[in-house]
Protein backbone atom coordinates (compact mmCIF):
# COMPACT_ATOMS: atom_id res chain seq x y z
CA UNK A 1 0.00 0.00 0.00
CA UNK A 2 1.49 3.43 -1.28
CA UNK A 3 1.97 6.18 1.70
CA UNK A 4 -1.32 8.26 2.69
CA UNK A 5 -0.07 11.92 1.98
CA UNK A 6 -1.47 15.19 3.13
CA UNK A 7 -2.16 15.43 -0.39
CA UNK A 8 -4.63 12.43 -0.55
CA UNK A 9 -6.14 13.86 2.98
CA UNK A 10 -7.25 16.98 1.43
CA UNK A 11 -8.33 15.57 -1.33
CA UNK A 12 -11.12 13.47 0.38
CA UNK A 13 -11.48 16.33 2.96
CA UNK A 14 -11.56 19.24 0.85
CA UNK A 15 -14.23 17.99 -1.35
CA UNK A 16 -16.67 16.18 1.94
CA UNK A 17 -16.10 19.63 3.81
CA UNK A 18 -17.53 21.52 0.60
CA UNK A 19 -19.97 19.38 -0.01
CA UNK A 20 -21.31 19.41 3.36
CA UNK A 21 -21.05 23.85 3.76
CA UNK A 22 -23.54 23.79 0.43
CA UNK A 23 -25.89 21.46 2.42
CA UNK A 24 -26.03 23.73 4.96
CA UNK A 25 -26.34 26.73 2.79
CA UNK A 26 -29.29 25.43 1.18
CA UNK A 27 -30.87 24.33 4.23
CA UNK A 28 -30.92 27.61 5.65
CA UNK A 29 -32.39 28.88 2.46
CA UNK A 30 -35.27 26.19 1.84
CA UNK A 31 -35.45 24.65 5.18
CA UNK A 32 -35.58 21.14 4.44
CA UNK A 33 -34.28 19.62 7.54
CA UNK A 34 -34.48 22.46 10.27
CA UNK A 35 -31.56 20.67 12.44
CA UNK A 36 -29.55 19.62 9.89
CA UNK A 37 -25.91 21.19 10.57
CA UNK A 38 -27.09 24.97 11.94
CA UNK A 39 -25.33 26.12 14.85
CA UNK A 40 -28.89 27.29 16.67
CA UNK A 41 -30.49 24.01 17.20
CA UNK A 42 -28.22 21.04 16.75
CA UNK A 43 -25.57 19.94 19.19
CA UNK A 44 -23.46 18.24 16.11
CA UNK A 45 -19.95 18.24 17.98
CA UNK A 46 -16.48 19.66 15.33
CA UNK A 47 -15.19 15.89 15.71
CA UNK A 48 -18.79 14.30 13.88
CA UNK A 49 -18.44 16.74 11.25
CA UNK A 50 -15.34 16.04 10.36
CA UNK A 51 -15.75 13.00 10.11
CA UNK A 52 -18.48 13.04 7.97
CA UNK A 53 -16.80 15.22 5.66
CA UNK A 54 -13.85 13.08 5.24
CA UNK A 55 -16.51 9.94 4.64
CA UNK A 56 -18.55 12.24 2.22
CA UNK A 57 -15.57 13.69 0.28
CA UNK A 58 -14.59 9.63 0.20
CA UNK A 59 -17.71 8.84 -1.65
CA UNK A 60 -17.50 12.05 -3.80
CA UNK A 61 -14.06 10.82 -4.90
CA UNK A 62 -14.93 6.99 -5.97
CA UNK A 63 -18.03 8.50 -7.62
CA UNK A 64 -15.49 10.68 -9.54
CA UNK A 65 -13.42 7.95 -10.34
CA UNK A 66 -15.68 5.36 -11.36
CA UNK A 67 -17.58 7.81 -13.69
CA UNK A 68 -14.31 8.99 -15.46
CA UNK A 69 -13.50 5.68 -15.80
CA UNK A 70 -17.08 3.86 -17.38
CA UNK A 71 -19.07 6.63 -18.62
CA UNK A 72 -18.02 8.61 -21.77
CA UNK A 73 -20.57 11.35 -21.42
CA UNK A 74 -19.25 12.08 -17.85
CA UNK A 75 -15.40 12.87 -19.68
CA UNK A 76 -17.14 14.53 -22.25
CA UNK A 77 -19.02 16.93 -20.03
CA UNK A 78 -16.07 18.03 -17.74
CA UNK A 79 -13.85 18.18 -20.74
CA UNK A 80 -11.92 15.43 -19.90
CA UNK A 81 -11.58 14.48 -23.73
CA UNK A 82 -8.13 13.01 -23.54
CA UNK A 83 -5.66 10.97 -21.79
CA UNK A 84 -2.95 12.46 -20.16
CA UNK A 85 -0.36 11.09 -22.04
CA UNK A 86 -1.77 11.81 -25.62
CA UNK A 87 -1.48 15.79 -24.28
CA UNK A 88 1.67 14.82 -23.09
CA UNK A 89 2.79 13.47 -26.56
CA UNK A 90 1.43 16.78 -28.07
CA UNK A 91 3.37 19.09 -25.86
CA UNK A 92 6.69 20.67 -27.85
CA UNK A 93 7.88 23.43 -25.24
CA UNK A 94 10.42 21.74 -22.61
CA UNK A 95 9.48 18.12 -23.47
CA UNK A 96 13.18 16.76 -23.33
CA UNK A 97 13.50 18.41 -19.79
CA UNK A 98 10.00 17.02 -18.50
CA UNK A 99 11.00 13.52 -20.17
CA UNK A 100 14.04 13.34 -18.05
CA UNK A 101 13.35 14.30 -14.85
CA UNK A 102 9.75 12.51 -15.38
CA UNK A 103 11.56 8.98 -16.35
CA UNK A 104 13.99 9.81 -13.58
CA UNK A 105 11.13 9.46 -10.82
CA UNK A 106 9.09 6.89 -13.20
CA UNK A 107 12.47 4.50 -12.81
CA UNK A 108 12.51 4.79 -8.47
CA UNK A 109 8.22 3.77 -8.74
CA UNK A 110 7.75 1.96 -11.33
CA UNK A 111 11.28 -0.01 -12.27
CA UNK A 112 10.62 1.44 -16.22
CA UNK A 113 10.82 4.55 -18.20
CA UNK A 114 7.51 5.56 -19.22
CA UNK A 115 7.84 8.91 -20.71
CA UNK A 116 8.41 8.86 -24.54
CA UNK A 117 9.14 11.47 -26.91
CA UNK A 118 7.19 11.42 -29.55
CA UNK A 119 9.54 9.19 -32.24
CA UNK A 120 10.22 6.99 -29.37
CA UNK A 121 6.63 6.24 -28.72
CA UNK A 122 5.19 5.99 -32.30
CA UNK A 123 8.25 3.51 -33.25
CA UNK A 124 6.39 1.12 -30.09
CA UNK A 125 4.30 -1.80 -31.25
CA UNK A 126 0.54 -0.43 -31.02
CA UNK A 127 -0.03 -2.82 -27.36
CA UNK A 128 2.89 -1.09 -25.50
CA UNK A 129 1.40 2.27 -26.64
CA UNK A 130 -1.85 1.35 -25.06
CA UNK A 131 -0.23 0.15 -21.99
CA UNK A 132 1.91 3.20 -21.83
CA UNK A 133 -1.26 5.47 -22.15
CA UNK A 134 -2.80 3.48 -19.45
CA UNK A 135 0.10 3.77 -16.62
Amino acid sequence: MEKFTLYDLLGLFLPGVLFIFFCNVLNNLYNVCPALLTSGGSDIGIGILLCFALVTGAMLYSVNFYLEKKAGWYRWLFGMKKKVADLFLEMTSLHQLMNTTLNRKAVEWYGKEIYFSKDRFNALPETDQEQAKDT
